[in-house]
């Protein structure tokens, strides 16, 4: 998602509706069941805490996704 929003060596940024097909094709499908199983797994004590930040990280973007900016890319 990095590349895409700022670009990288040899990469222009990608627009916006780039960035959110890529999302949704790649991430949101998963990402929630994905969190919420470690976040339930015994034992994962510090890795239950990283599902948390993810969770409330990706749930921004999507969110952010949502969100019409007016703003042509």
């Amino acid at each position: 998602m990095r590349v895409l929003i700022a670009g990288g060596a040899g990469i222009r940024r990608q627009p916006l509706a780039q960035q959110k097909a890529f999302f949704e094709a790649r991430i949101a499908r998963w990402y929630g069941r994905c969190l919420n199983d470690i976040q339930n797994a015994e034992g994962a004590n510090f890795y239950r805490l990283v599902a948390r930040f993810v969770d409330a990280l990706l749930t921004i973007e999507r969110e952010a996704f949502a969100v019409d900016d007016g703003f042509d890319d």
